[in-house]
């Protein structure tokens, strides 16, 4: 069976959060797990991955100190 897997990687795209997790759980071809790592963002960002994970269980999260984009999919 294969699985799929959507990287989202976020620093202060809170403003845009909704329209990418809205867009990633609606997919026609379902992924299996949605990993969100946010870079140390200081807007709400936090508080909107965490909304989605708790009515999502598939939203899986990952909150790290600012390192840098490449640092977001090595954490993911």
């Amino acid at each position: 069976m294969t699985e799929y897997i959507c990287l989202i990687n976020n620093f202060n795209y809170s403003q845009y959060l909704p329209a990418c997790l809205d867009s990633a759980l609606s997919q026609s071809t379902p992924f299996n797990k949605i990993i969100v790592v946010d870079d140390g963002s200081s807007d709400n960002s936090r508080e909107l991955i965490e909304s989605y994970q708790n009515k999502h269980p598939k939203i899986v999260s990952i909150f790290q100190e600012n390192q840098g984009q490449m640092s977001t999919f090595n954490a993911a």
